[in-house]
């Protein structure tokens, strides 16, 4: 077995460093297209240090509960799992480029990676002692084995239902498959971050920002003439925010058959596709994190009454998993 190369960093800031010197396992997936969450050009930028892509509700939900995840697949397993140094990044054995953050290992050398899901990604997730899981996880330990040359990851993934549930998934290293991720993720790493090539246009918060700040505002009155491929853009733009302004029409019309349905009660279910409430919340009080820092408390909270906005019933869908590509549909007689 090749050993991977540990770097100690010490503090998450170093270790946010030597991350960005190389691929992590959990960028392997954008740089193949097949996440939910970002895109080659939004690790790309990353990478380069173009844009800075922020801590999230999501990321810190994982390492709050990343202990407790693997406290539970401890009393599941009946053994300890053996935690590597804090911060640590583990670089491939002879192309440090290729880097990843185990979580946890079993005593017999398997990675152990721990996840968390809330309501609305647990149809994501297979029965436990499946290999049903998001693609960018599995690709994720794939590519964690690469790195670390081991033959077997389990994922234990916290799943967040009406109670929680640790489901376990465990997987065989696949070096055919290894091998072509391997091979993309160089092409991309060396072809594109190395050489200062930006992969093709996406969308997203980080392309957004990135072009943002190359052009902050116009320098000129004049128009530019478009080319062949920025016409073709233009037309399907329009056409694609026609469709938009459609369903979003749609959407409004099928929210308000609901609520008419729901009337004064809480919400309505339907087997098969979930449930949606309908309740009411208080309106935000406005300037309340500013007010905090400048007005006493007693004064403030005899305040907060003429400040607070005015509440509404807001509508909550929670669908069920989907058993097929199609939805059930209701059918009638006569």
């Amino acid at each position: 077995m090749a050993e991977p190369i540990i770097v100690e960093c010490g503090t998450r800031e170093a270790w946010l460093g030597e991350r960005g010197k190389g691929l992590g396992a959990s960028e392997v997936a954008s740089v193949l297209g097949i996440s939910k969450w970002a895109t080659p050009l939004d690790v790309y930028l990353v990478k380069r240090g173009l844009v800075v892509v922020p801590d999230n509700p999501a990321m810190q939900r994982g390492r709050r509960f990343e202990p407790t995840a693997g406290e539970m697949y401890e009393e599941l397993a009946g053994e300890a799992l053996i935690v590597p140094p804090p911060h640590a990044l583990y670089r491939h054995a002879t192309e440090p480029w290729a880097t990843c953050t185990p979580d946890r290992f079993a005593q017999d050398g398997r990675i152990v990676e721990l996840k968390t899901a809330n309501w609305s990604q647990a149809h994501r997730w297979g029965e436990s002692g499946t290999t049903e899981v998001p693609d960018e996880y599995f690709v994720q330990v794939v590519w964690q084995m690469f790195v670390c040359d081991r033959d077997v990851a389990t994922i234990a993934a916290l799943l967040f239902l009406r109670e929680p549930e640790l489901r376990t998934y465990t997987f065989e290293r696949d070096r055919e498959l290894e091998r072509r991720i391997v091979e993309q993720a160089r092409a991309f790493w060396f072809d594109h971050v190395v050489a200062g090539v930006p992969p093709e246009m996406s969308g997203g918060d980080a392309a957004s920002a990135w072009i943002a700040q190359r052009f902050p505002k116009e320098q000129t009155a004049k128009l530019v003439e478009a080319s062949p491929e920025v016409a073709a853009a233009m037309a399907k733009l329009r056409d694609v925010r026609e469709t938009v302004a459609t369903l979003k029409e749609e959407d409004d019309r099928l929210a308000n058959v609901i609520k008419e349905a729901i009337g004064e009660h809480a919400g309505v279910t339907a087997p098969g596709v979930g449930t949606i409430a309908w309740k009411w919340g208080k309106g935000s009080t406005r300037g309340k994190g500013l007010a905090e820092a400048l007005v006493p408390r007693d004064v403030l909270t005899a305040a907060l009454p003429l400040h607070q906005g005015e509440g509404s019933r807001k509508l909550t869908p929670r669908w069920e998993p989907r058993e097929s590509g199609d939805d059930p549909a209701p059918t009638s007689e006569g």
